[in-house]
């Protein structure tokens, strides 16, 4: 125990406080929008929305099996993630 106390190391609970502070030169305003481009991916889809992207997945099938990223592809194209796109197929 002795060991410990020479090289600084503490076994007792220690808190830490940070200041936030704005770097110069940065924007929140930028961050916020960085983030509401991600939120398409979590919004419900409507049943119009459903029904288009089953339409462009049929269009990118052949006797029912998917053409190859055909979800990736449908899934850009509305803007939802491809596993939404997935979900639907």
């Amino acid at each position: 125990m002795e060991d410990m106390h020479d090289y600084g190391v503490y076994a007792h609970a220690v808190d830490i406080v940070f200041d936030e502070e704005e770097l110069e030169g940065s924007d929140v305003d930028e961050d916020h929008h960085a983030n509401e481009n991600n939120a398409h991916q979590s919004r419900n889809l409507t049943e119009t929305e459903r029904q288009q992207i089953y339409a462009a997945l049929l269009e990118r099938s052949d006797r029912g099996r998917l053409k190859r990223k055909a979800t990736t592809i449908v899934a850009q194209m509305f803007q939802v993630s491809r596993y939404k796109v997935q979900r639907i197929w």
